[in-house]
């Protein structure tokens, strides 16, 4: 069987740094916006790439519409 990575992923509460896998990255852009009824937040961190919330900022993923 083949199991997908998890990826451990935690924002600060003011949404400047994000931590992934222990390793901590600059958040330098973040901006939500209204998708089929729910709000989606997309945050770019400086040396790793995008992450996503289809949460409101509760929980962060790096698999775009993967994890729905």
């Amino acid at each position: 069987m083949i199991m997908n990575k998890v990826t451990e992923i935690e924002m600060n509460a003011d949404f400047t740094a994000a931590t992934v896998d222990g390793v901590s990255y600059k958040v330098t852009n973040i901006h939500s916006w209204d998708d089929f009824g729910y709000t989606q937040e997309t945050a770019t961190l400086e040396g790793y790439g995008e992450i996503y919330s289809y949460d409101e900022g509760a929980t962060w993923t790096d698999r775009g519409g993967e994890d729905w």
